[in-house]
């Protein structure tokens, strides 16, 4: 974690180590991402909350829980989703929340914007679309947000997700 570095030199190698991890041994990974999860260094802390997304399991619920209210935006989203993959019914209204929204995570290349993502996981977490794979701007996502939350408050308490992993980019 401690190696994990933001700047444009070095995020590339970073995210690629954070990634091998992630599938040559998640649990030293998840062990490591808990570890660090309340660093101050702002590198540190991202890979902590990225490493938690990744390896998301019950061992690290009660972190992504504490993640989900956080007041970074893309940490809110990332532990949402590997939350939501676990069953966890409090994680999806807030995916769902992020379809109008148009920032973009930071250090992802390609940038990906927050409304692609969260449909990226609403479609691949459930077998409902309302219109969500057509969408083609944060507007358009967030048009169909009525009736995902509609949906969600007709079906939430029986929620089972289709895939457990965070899709990420």
């Amino acid at each position: 974690m401690a190696a994990f570095s933001l700047t444009p030199n070095e995020i590339n190698r970073s995210f690629v180590t954070v990634d091998r991890l992630a599938i040559s041994d998640p649990g030293e990974l998840r062990a490591a991402g808990l570890a660090h999860i309340d660093a101050t260094d702002e590198g540190v802390r991202y890979a902590a909350v990225y490493a938690l997304a990744l390896t998301a399991t019950s061992a690290s619920q009660t972190a992504l829980r504490d993640v989900m209210v956080s007041d970074a935006r893309w940490e809110r989203l990332l532990a949402a989703t590997a939350l939501a993959g676990l069953g966890d019914r409090d994680a999806v209204p807030v995916i769902i929340g992020f379809l109008g929204d148009d920032a973009s995570f930071p250090h992802w290349e390609p940038p990906t914007t927050y409304w692609r993502f969260a449909r990226r996981q609403l479609l691949s977490l459930t077998d409902r679309d309302f219109a969500l794979s057509a969408a083609t701007d944060s507007a358009s996502a967030a048009a169909t947000i009525p009736a995902w939350t509609q949906w969600w408050a007709a079906n939430g308490a029986t929620f089972q997700p289709h895939a457990r992993e965070v899709r990420l980019p």
